[in-house]
């Protein structure tokens, strides 16, 4: 037997998730399930020089003497469980948990507390995901593979231990990454960004502002750009977490140009759901019991609405406010903190290098230089020069940071050559600024001269672009001029620290920090270049809008509306840029293609916004003008402010006979009868013959032969007759959901199947309306349509209704209301969607018990609900 390794060690742990459910999924194949698995764990471990200690059941204990060799095992150990073909279709899930110290012997096994400190951490995690606590994270930093990326977790509070975990997450290229929240003690919904490089310096004053924050209830950092005022936030907000029992939420208001967006904005980052209500009164509302930190970032911009933070602060006496702008707020009881730059030295009267090394700035540039060069070492051959970038740039964190990223190419003598020149030249600009701002941009404009005109053209181009753009974009918009190879050129703002970039997947995003895109839109403007580049973005999103609308409208893969999602903000800045031109075509066809996105991804409020605004432009053509009805009426109807929609469709009726287009009449008329069906217009709904307000519809569509069209027109009929409880509608769905099938739009065979087990939930038919419930559900879910998936949840709930099982019926409801306000959808509160007799059910188990039940749904994560459902 292989002996057990003493001293500092790395302890891994492992166990199935659902062992239970998999166990009777598998039956008499669970033996060998459970012997493959026990292969490919034992492999990884010995592969890496690990040594197995026991195992119970289907849980490993093993010990390895190197971190690094704990940390290449996890990775394949679950490499191999992911690649292997289960039978039955099942899937083998593995916790696991690495954390490193002392191993202490008791016998034939290890004990003492670092044992159970491991085993803790790997119960916190989900099946497929790797834990690893900090002390093993401090081992293996910066010398992991590419494949390979540990992601910080926090904090939490573990079974048995006194004190706070920080936890990380072993990401593996290839392999599932996002989990469900840890099972940790007193975990909030803190939702703090995830910092991907180390954090310097700064101890005084983070105890400083976390004492004026302690006291007070609205704290300020103020300063120009390039102090680090966003990450000093971070770092407070972060040791504050446990000050917080409702959260800590970060709220970055960068890409925000107007106040009135600040309160949808915040909205959006605590989930709170959009209505037809006032944004700011129902935002003020939540908070009002609330007891949270908002950090609200990049203010400067935002200054109108700082009235409206105080109206919050007033309101709710639970919740503070961390702000970062580089003006102060002005409001009553704000604390002002002006963020210094860091600790200098001083270059005439240098002590030591030992000395040196201590000091906020150098440690800055040493830790960033060591970034671009792994062999970068302050000595005394260097250290005055280093000394002297740092003083020149007064101790600014960004200006330290470009820089220091120089010795990739240039030794600290040479970056200060050219740097004292060019500064020397540049800080006699602009009086009116703060000489700190004129030592930041100087910086900035320093990194910009060394540039060859082509990469200059580039990065002042590359400021059109909101949160960054991938290749492909960049190409499109930025080509041409001097730019005649976009990526040798981006290549080069790469290599010059310029621009960074963040790994997608298949491809990388590449974005400009928020004050080298000033810079650059400053540039741009000063080159009067800037038109005829937002124009080309306008040009390149709106293209992008209109390639996505046929797929997000017909397809059930998400592959589009998670690209219109990682693009929102650049589709924001092209129709925002459009709406200021009164390019009224160009904005009213945009909206028409986005508004399915803004609906089934949450974004309902900030749509209808977009969608006011184009339509008060100057009249586009008609057809421009349809496609902004289309988005009005629609999002009005998920909002459940039907005269609003109402209104929408019969103009666009009125425009589609002046046009003589059937198709579009088709469309406007489908709208406009499901609408009045709904809102009972006229008594729409207690006719006689539902089919009467589809006449005309239905007749267009048989004359123009048109399937896609003809399957809606059943799709109307067939929903009308299920929301109203009467006989037929089974048939029509029936007849849309053959049509929908042969057209390939999977969006509305989901909705047919939905509308399909309303109507069989009337009739009674249970277990057929369960059937079509999940084939909907797995449509819905794999497009990521959050508004979908909320209908089809209190579907599931009027079916749990109508079977009198009361219990799941409250939670669901409790889950419904949570999504909803996620989805920032009100259509389930439509009178024809509610759930009838649902007091039946309160009745039955008890008011108390009912609030209970209903708070427990409202607390599950999507993944529980599903597994529950399914």
């Amino acid at each position: 037997m292989t002996p057990l390794p003493t001293g500092n060690v790395t302890f891994l742990f492992t166990d199935i998730e659902g062992s239970t459910r998999l166990l009777q999924a598998a039956g008499d194949g669970y033996r060998s399930l459970l012997e493959r698995h026990a292969e490919i764990i034992r492999e990884a471990i010995t592969t890496h020089r690990g040594v197995e200690v026991s195992t119970e059941g289907d849980a490993f204990f093993a010990v390895f003497p190197s971190a690094a060799d704990a940390v290449m095992a996890v990775a394949r150990a679950q490499e191999g469980l992911a690649a292997e073909s289960w039978s039955d279709g099942l899937a083998v899930k593995v916790r696991m948990g690495l954390h490193t110290g002392e191993a202490v012997l008791g016998g034939d096994n290890y004990i003492g507390i670092d044992v159970h400190r491991g085993a803790r951490i790997a119960a916190a995690g989900h099946g497929g995901q790797v834990l690893v606590s900090q002390s093993t994270e401090a081992l293996v930093r910066g010398s992991l593979p590419e494949k390979l990326r540990l992601r910080d977790l926090g904090s939490h509070g573990l079974k048995d231990l006194a004190a706070p975990e920080h936890i990380f997450q072993l990401d593996i290229a290839g392999l599932p990454a996002e989990f469900p929240a840890l099972r940790s003690i007193g975990s909030s919904r803190t939702r703090l960004p995830v910092q991907l490089t180390s954090f310097v310096g700064r101890e005084k004053e983070i105890a400083e502002i976390g004492e004026r924050l302690r006291q007070g209830r609205l704290v300020t950092l103020t300063g120009p750009g390039g102090t680090g005022k966003t990450r000093l936030a971070l770092q407070v907000a972060a040791a504050a977490e446990n000050d917080f029992p409702d959260g800590v939420f970060f709220v970055d208001l960068a890409p925000i140009e107007d106040p009135m967006l600040v309160a949808p904005a915040v909205s959006a980052v605590l989930g709170l759901q959009s209505t037809p209500e006032d944004v700011d009164a129902r935002l003020t509302r939540y908070l009002e019991n609330e007891s949270l930190l908002l950090v609200l970032d990049n203010f400067e911009q935002l200054l109108e609405a700082a009235p409206a933070v105080a109206g919050w602060m007033r309101a709710a006496p639970g919740i503070k406010v961390l702000a970062t702008s580089r003006a102060a707020l002005r409001v009553s009881g704000e604390v002002e903190y002006q963020v210094a730059p860091l600790q200098l030295p001083d270059p005439a009267d240098l002590p030591a290098v030992e000395v040196l090394e201590t000091m906020e700035a150098i440690r800055l540039f040493v830790d960033r230089a060591r970034a671009a060069r792994a062999d970068f070492r302050l000595d005394p051959a260097n250290a005055a020069a280093v000394a002297d970038i740092v003083a020149r740039l007064d101790g600014l964190p960004l200006a330290i940071e470009l820089a220091a990223a120089r010795v990739k190419v240039l030794p600290p003598k040479a970056i200060l050559d050219r740097l004292s020149s060019t500064l020397d030249l540049l800080t006699a600009g602009s009086r009116d600024l703060p000489s700190r701002q004129q030592s930041l941009r100087a910086a900035i404009q320093w990194s910009y001269d060394l540039l060859d005109e082509g990469d200059r053209a580039l990065l002042r181009r590359l400021g059109v672009f909101v949160r960054g753009a991938p290749l492909e974009a960049i190409e499109d918009v930025c080509s041409g001029g001097a730019v005649t190879d976009v990526f040798d050129a981006l290549q080069s703002l790469v290599e010059h620290s310029l621009v960074r970039t963040v790994d997608e997947g298949e491809s990388n995003r590449f974005h400009l920090l928020e004050t080298i895109r000033v810079f650059a839109l400053d540039m741009l403007r000063t080159e009067g270049e800037e038109e005829s580049v937002r124009r080309d973005h306008f040009g390149h999103y709106s293209a992008l809008a209109a390639s996505a609308a046929a797929h997000v409208l017909a397809s059930s893969s998400p592959m589009w509306l998670d690209r219109l999602e990682t693009e929102n903000d650049n589709l924001r800045a092209a129709l925002n840029w459009a709406l200021q031109m009164g390019n009224s075509v160009g904005a009213s066809n945009m909206v028409g293609n986005l508004w399915r996105f803004w609906q089934r991804r949450g974004h309902v409020a900030e749509g209808r916004e977009k969608v006011a605004a184009v339509l008060a432009l100057p009249a586009a053509d008609p057809a421009a003008r349809f496609a902004a009805l289309e988005a009005a009426g629609g999002l009005a109807y998920w909002q459940a402010d039907l005269p609003t929609a109402i209104e929408a469709y019969e103009e666009q009726e009125q425009l589609a006979r002046e046009m003589g287009d059937d198709g579009l009449l088709i469309d406007a008329l489908f709208n406009l009868r499901i609408t009045q069906y709904i809102a009972d217009i006229d008594g729409a709904r207690t006719r006689g013959a539902v089919q009467e307000l589809f006449d005309e519809a239905n007749a267009l569509a048989e004359k123009l032969g048109d399937p896609a069209r003809l399957a809606s027109v059943n799709w109307g009929i067939g929903t009308a007759l299920a929301q109203g409880g009467r006989p037929g509608a089974v048939e029509y769905l029936d007849r849309a959901l053959a049509g929908y099938g042969a057209t390939g739009n999977d969006f509305m065979v989901g909705w047919s199947r939905r509308m399909r087990s309303i109507a069989l939930i009337t009739e009674g038919e249970g277990d057929e309306a369960r059937d079509d419930l999940r084939a909907a559900l797995d449509i819905f879910l794999a497009a990521g349509d959050l508004s979908a998936v909320t209908a089809i949840v209190q579907d599931y709930a009027a079916l749990a209704l109508a079977e009198h099982r009361y219990d799941v019926t409250l939670r669901l409801v409790g889950a419904v209301s949570a999504l909803a306000m996620e989805s920032e959808t009100s259509i389930i509160d439509f009178t024809a969607n509610r759930l009838p007799d649902l007091n039946h059910a309160i009745e039955a188990v008890g008011e108390e018990r009912a609030d209970k039940l209903v708070a427990e749904g409202r607390a599950w994560s999507l993944p529980e609900l599903i597994e529950i459902l399914r």
